[in-house]
């Protein structure tokens, strides 16, 4: 199958710039307005109901693709679950593809892939309930038994040493105990030792079940989820399907909060 349809698109787009230079050489009361304009550049092809969009054609280029009637959002963490790389296997309408590059742009074309890939998990995938997890006693668990009897079940995914992620422990123990009769919490601790991890979930009363993944490893399920800056929250209902993907921040659980009261 060709990627057709090419177009360029450039878009302008303003970012704070307050560590510029300049801002030694100007009154401290302006510099939370400095900011410098970026062009960010794409070109953006089509196929099968899919967009594809690259900034550029080298080998180790990374590129997006997501359906048409999906919207790219502000927050990094839910566009990076449509991000891919040439080697990556791209699920486009039950089927399975890889990207083959060549030089030319209009040269690109999705090769049908039939076994040995990874299976990527974007909003709207299923992820199977039969799932399986090690908690921080090394003992097995399933998806289905985290999400027990509510309607939807959140995967927190974090670390002890993450900065971010302790910061985030408040707004989400708020959320949970707002929202704990419609929804449980699956934290997946990627983390040096599940010690350190059983060590702070004691001291922090943290009251949702956890599971341990070792960092640095290489694991399946982070790589299915694309699961790249921490913390990061996904929501699923309770057939498994992803409702949600975005940064664990207290925008996040509002919009979660809203999905959820539906």
């Amino acid at each position: 199958m060709i990627i057709k349809n090419y177009k360029f698109e450039r878009k302008f787009v303003l970012i704070p710039d307050k560590e510029n230079e300049v801002s030694q050489k100007i009154d401290k009361k302006d510099i939370p307005y400095l900011s410098f304009l970026k062009f960010v550049d794409a070109w953006v092809g089509k196929a099968d109901g899919y967009e594809f969009y690259f900034s550029d054609f080298y080998a180790k280029s990374k590129f997006y693709v997501k359906d048409k009637n999906t919207n790219f959002s502000k927050d990094f963490v839910f566009n990076k679950q449509f991000k891919y790389s040439f080697n990556d296997t791209i699920a486009i309408n039950n089927s399975n593809y890889t990207i083959i590059r060549q030089l030319k742009m209009d040269s690109l074309f999705l090769n049908l892939v039939k076994k040995g890939y990874v299976e990527r998990f974007t909003i709207g995938n299923m992820i199977p309930l039969n799932y399986t997890f090690r908690d921080l006693y090394n003992n097995n668990f399933v998806l289905k038994d985290a999400l027990k009897d509510k309607d939807f079940l959140l995967l927190e995914f974090w670390g002890t040493w993450c900065g971010p992620c302790v910061k985030f422990y408040p707004h989400i123990r708020e959320f949970y105990d707002t929202n704990e009769k419609k929804i449980n919490i699956l934290g997946v601790a990627v983390d040096n030792s599940n010690e350190e991890v059983l060590e702070y979930v004691k001291k922090n009363n943290v009251k949702w079940q956890q599971a341990f993944m070792k960092l640095n490893d290489s694991n399946t399920f982070i790589t299915q989820l694309n699961i790249q800056a921490y913390p990061t929250i996904v929501l699923i209902d309770k057939k498994g399907q992803i409702t949600f993907v975005g940064a664990g921040d207290s925008l996040s659980l509002g919009l979660i909060g809203k999905i959820i009261a539906k």
